[in-house]
């Protein structure tokens, strides 16, 4: 029986080459998105999941001032050492120091730099799974100048020569001792560092800085132990040793950093993105599959009359009908899978992810898709079967039965075509915004002009050098218009403080970003300021004034900033002047509280150098600059960047994956809906054939006839573009940051303009084929 149900469905796709060849095609391809949105949500949420103890893994963050919404996930480093010696429940813990773009060199030909690091005690091996190759996890990093090497970075600076046991130098030129090998750390580790340098030094300078909120402190909890006793237990730490100190410490599980890393779920939402956007190209396709298995149907009455009048049960034709539909499914379900693997590739490429796919580790994934698909085959044959048995065979052999759809009006597909249309451009709707979005983050103003700038950032230990000798140098090259020196830089990182301020509680602390910067910081990067003056070197007073940003003023409630004063430690600043709002941070991020204080000249730390250069000749002045500071720092390892905003980068990755997921998939829909409205077309001019011959016999004109094939179709899809309106403002709720494109009614009429061409794209061909041939052909047997 199953071998007959088999043949006959083989006969029937024969039959129809054309209907089953796009149905097949828009089943294939919709699975096939399916299963490449699941593999890299999968990936997504596995984040950091290597980890042997990835369920007993926490950070410890701090709410800012006890408030939820506010989290800092840097902790003192005091915070690991009170937690080791107080609460049983602790296994291990460590603070970490990250480091980016630092340079190192084992000889002056091999001289690198190294985006991430990272600097840690030897427990890191303990609490995190990073394998050793080369060394002794207990004490690798006891020794104060001891550093482990990823072997890429081994093989990078000792090339053909086991590392351990050679001198690597930073950029202070430190003798490092390369004590350990360890295995390149997994990309999807939320910890990125190609080495991990001893944190004695750290230690013993930050042993009771509990102001100092630098580090990372992870806390590995023993088996059984529970969350919320830790919670309870370290809530207050910061209160008990800093009074005026509000804020209150919480475990953050490992399993959420990647995606939650600061409790807002704001990276969780592209996730959820991607996986709406996977189950409703699953919709669209099986929609689709059910419209065309229904049309098809309809043109297999004489078919069904036949089989009824020589005995054939109504059990038996349900069974032919659903056997047909779940044979293509799971043909179409092959299909997607060898799809599948030729498209991974490109797409682990776009989403810049190492997503891999095994018949063996995967086959969960693999049975789970066959059974929807199966599930999506029985439920499109079942309609269909269960019309086609009840109808009497001699009306059908007389050409008086009829299914939903031919002679009466077809409600059931009708709905199922403006399903279609609603799931084709809400997936339309979404790559535009996405699109969008990513164009408002490239193209938003950060505040100052950042184009034409270098920066470079100068070690620690050459107080020797005077700044003002150094400036004048610089400046007297006509390709460097302005410099300046700072204690960071915007948009690359930012220090963080409390203060309190007048007119402010007196048992409150605040928490701003700073910096200190000298006289020609705000020309250099042409800052705006909105009222007051500059730092000037008139004034021998101004090491005891600040300036402050528009948010500051905000926050601290003045009308007047000008004046006031603020004070961080026991030192008191007086207001001479207000910026207007810059980044300081990356556009996932508000700007905050900004205060800026005078640098004093002096470079005896390390210290962020900017220069501004002349368009034409950025290369030219890279080279004179490192130059000229090569001549006042002989003995540091420094390069000259552009100015690459580094963590504006990230969230612009990030975003720029996103827009190209997205419009992959937007792609692939358009694909399903193309094919589907094409067989659609199809089958609606096939059933109007003779009553666009009998109106063409009668006068009408061939604009009348392609509207008749096509009226229906526009009519409901322009009912679907309506649905479309709220979903510009849910996804722009849905969107994490700080910074959000506005929709417009453009974007609206966009989807609208896109939708209607798609389907001119689709039907228009095949409609004004059907509206210009010649009647006779269709009139002549009747």
């Amino acid at each position: 029986m199953l071998r007959h149900f088999i043949n006959i469905a083989l006969r029937n796709i024969r039959r129809n080459r054309l209907l089953s060849f796009i149905q097949i095609v828009g089943l294939s391809l919709g699975i096939t998105a399916f299963i490449l949105i699941v593999k890299y949500v999968e990936y997504e949420k596995n984040w950091d999941a290597f980890n042997t103890n990835f369920d007993r893994i926490y950070r410890v963050q701090e709410y800012k001032k006890g408030d939820k919404l506010d989290v800092n996930t840097l902790t003192s480093f005091p915070v690991s050492g009170y937690m080791k010696n107080n609460l049983p429940e602790v296994e291990e813990v460590i603070s970490i120091d990250t480091e980016k773009n630092r340079i190192f060199s084992s000889s002056p030909e091999l001289t690198f730099i190294e985006q991430f690091g990272a600097s840690a005690s030897s427990d890191v091996f303990d609490i995190f799974s990073f394998k050793l190759i080369q060394g002794n996890k207990v004490d690798v990093l006891d020794q104060p100048n001891s550093i482990v090497l990823s072997q890429s970075m081994a093989q990078k600076f000792f090339p053909g020569k086991n590392a351990v046991g050679e001198i690597i130098y930073d950029k202070e030129k430190n003798e490092l001792l390369v004590t350990g090998i360890m295995e390149d750390i997994p990309v999807n580790s939320h910890i990125t560092a190609a080495y991990i340098r001893s944190i004695i030094k750290e230690s013993d300078k930050n042993a009771n800085e509990w102001g100092n909120t630098s580090f990372m402190t992870y806390v590995l909890l023993r088996p059984g132990a529970l969350v919320s006793a830790v919670d309870y237990q370290i809530r207050n730490i910061y209160k008990d040793h800093l009074p005026l100190n509000k804020s209150e410490l919480y475990l953050h599980p490992l399993k959420k950093i990647h995606l939650e890393p600061d409790g807002s779920g704001n990276s969780k939402s592209i996730v959820f993105f991607y996986s709406l956007m996977g189950v409703l190209i699953l919709l669209l396709a099986k929609v689709n599959f059910m419209n065309l298995s229904t049309s098809m149907s309809t043109k297999r009455s004489k078919e069904i009359g036949i089989r009824k009048t020589n005995g054939s049960s109504k059990q038996k034709i349900r069974w032919q009908f659903l056997s047909e539909s779940i044979i293509i499914s799971v043909l179409a379900f092959i299909i997607a899978l060898a799809l599948t693997f030729i498209c991974l590739p490109f797409f682990s490429t776009v989403v810049k992810r190492e997503i891999t796919l095994s018949v063996l580790n995967d086959a969960g994934l693999i049975i789970l898709t066959l059974g929807i698909i199966i599930i999506a085959g029985f439920l499109a044959g079942i309609y269909p079967a269960y019309i086609a048995a009840g109808y009497n065979p001699i009306k059908m052999l007389k050409g008086q039965g009829h299914f939903p759809g031919t002679k009466r009006k077809s409600y059931g597909m009708m709905v199922m075509v403006y399903v279609q249309f609603i799931l084709s451009t809400i997936l339309f709707g979404s790559s535009i915004w996405m699109y969008r979005q990513v164009n408002f983050l490239e193209n938003k103003e950060v505040g100052f002009d950042k184009e034409y700038l270098l920066h470079t950032r100068i070690p620690s230990n050459n107080s020797h050098v005077s700044y003002d000798v150094l400036r004048n140098e610089l400046l007297s090259n006509p390709d460097i218009r302005n410099l300046s020196v700072s204690g960071n830089t915007p948009l690359h990182h930012s220090w963080n403080t409390t203060v309190f301020y007048e007119a402010g509680p007196n048992d409150e602390l605040t928490p701003v970003q700073y910096n200190k910067a000298c006289f020609d910081f705000i020309n250099t990067y042409n800052f705006t300021l909105l009222k007051g003056r500059n730092f000037s070197r008139e004034y021998t007073t101004d090491v005891n004034k600040c300036l402050v940003n528009e948010t500051a003023v905000r926050k601290f409630g003045w009308k007047n900033a000008i004046g006031k004063w603020i004070q961080d430690g026991g030192k008191k600043y007086e207001v001479i002047g207000v910026l207007k709002d810059f980044n300081q941070g990356n556009l996932n991020t508000f700007i905050e509280p900004y205060v800026l204080l005078l640098h004093d000249g002096n470079l005896d730390q390390s210290t962020c150098f900017t220069f501004l250069v002349n368009s034409e000749k950025i290369n030219q002045s890279k080279r004179e600059v490192k130059n000229t500071l090569a001549g006042f720092f002989p003995n540091s390892i420094f390069n000259i960047y552009e100015f690459e905003e580094d963590s504006n980068r990230k969230v612009l990755e990030i975003w720029t994956n996103v827009r190209n997921t997205s419009g992959f998939f937007t792609i692939l829909a358009i694909i399903i809906a193309l094919v589907g409205i094409f067989g659609l077309v199809v089958f609606l001019t096939q059933q109007k054939i003779k009553e666009i011959g009998v109106r063409k016999v009668h006068g009408a004109k061939t604009i009348q006839m392609f509207l008749l094939t096509t009226n229906k179709l526009i009519v409901l899809l322009l009912i679907a573009i309506l649905n479309v309106v709220p979903v510009f403002p849910i996804l722009q709720r849905l969107t994490p940051g700080a910074y959000k494109y506005q929709a417009t009614v453009w974007d609206v009429l966009l989807v609208a303009i896109g939708s209607i061409l798609i389907i001119i794209i689709s039907s228009g061909f095949l409609a004004y084929k059907a509206a210009t041939r010649n009647p006779v052909e269709a009139l002549r047997y009747e």
